[in-house]
């Protein structure tokens, strides 16, 4: 077995290409959800549904060189996303480790008090458990099939490579099947191999947070 995953991940390295990876998604005056065409539609008068998925799993508490945790960091770029998001949203927020937390919806138009009520429901998530993505989205796309957007903001730390790969191709099922992109915000991020190599195992966008 252990040969197997060793012949696995050399494979994967060898496939995967670095350049794939798109680093400093954050912009500091355009939110590019996919291309100008997707995004002028994305901001159009129809109200959108957003889940956004914060990791509160105990590997968020590890602390990274510039002394921040790694959930101090995720809540910035929450903060961030927050502000781009247009004001037609109708959003859900949801904390994941092993299982959801999932918070009221937050009904647009999407104001300056539904993002504070979005970011202090982040923010008083106790961190506890593993980093399961999968099964809380799954959780989550059954409350609400119809997302139009996802958003997992996380360090992506599976507890062990086995997980990882299931998670990974659970994610990917999960967005076929209903038709949603999954936006992988990810702070304190692995290797950049590595990270080519879980996007082309789940799929969805990665977006690197500086």
């Amino acid at each position: 077995m252990r040969l197997q995953i060793v012949i696995m991940t050399i494979f994967l390295w060898m496939l995967t290409d670095p350049s794939d990876i798109r680093e400093g998604f954050w912009d500091a005056t355009q939110f590019n959800w996919h291309d100008e065409t997707e995004q002028e539609e994305f901001e159009s008068e129809r109200t959108r549904r957003v889940a956004i998925l914060f990791d509160c799993s105990l590997s968020m508490e590890f602390k990274m060189r510039a002394g921040e945790t790694r959930r101090e960091r995720a809540l910035v770029e929450l903060t961030r996303l927050l502000q781009k998001l247009p004001k037609n949203t109708d959003l859900f927020c949801v904390g994941f480790n092993e299982r959801p937390t999932l918070a009221p919806k937050l009904a647009s138009p999407l104001g300056a008090r539904n993002r504070d009520q979005a970011f202090a429901f982040a923010r008083q998530l106790v961190p506890r458990g593993d980093t399961l993505p999968a099964d809380c989205l799954a959780v989550v796309l059954r409350r609400h099939p119809k997302l139009d957007a996802v958003f997992l903001v996380t360090d992506a730390r599976a507890p062990n490579r086995r997980v990882a790969k299931s998670q990974a191709l659970a994610l990917a099922e999960l967005q076929r099947r209903f038709g949603v992109t999954v936006h992988w915000v990810i702070v304190d991020p692995l290797s950049r191999r590595e990270l080519a190599a879980m996007l082309r195992l789940a799929g969805g966008r990665l977006h690197v947070a500086k």
